[in-house]
């Protein structure tokens, strides 16, 4: 945690790729979650620049995540953080 956000009181995790990661209900069904699985791992490589933005993108979209909201959400909440 950064030395602003503790002094702050807010909460900010440890890791950015937990701002990406998504979750399915414990009743997912099988192809739900290795959609999960691969959205997560893809986060994961996206921030360590082992894959390019249009590639996360076009992977979030193929899995019926509006990539742009998604992302932008989470832009917003780490200029939210930093203000």
């Amino acid at each position: 945690m950064s030395k602003i956000a503790q002094e702050n009181g807010i909460w900010v995790p440890d890791d950015l790729r937990d701002l990406l990661t998504v979750h399915v209900p414990g009743d997912a069904d099988e192809s739900t979650v290795n959609g999960m699985i691969t959205i997560n791992g893809a986060a994961n490589e996206w921030l360590t620049g082992k894959m390019d933005g249009e590639t996360y993108f076009d992977l979030l979209a193929q899995h019926g995540i509006d990539p742009v909201l998604f992302v932008g959400e989470v832009y917003e909440h780490i200029q939210w953080l930093i203000r």
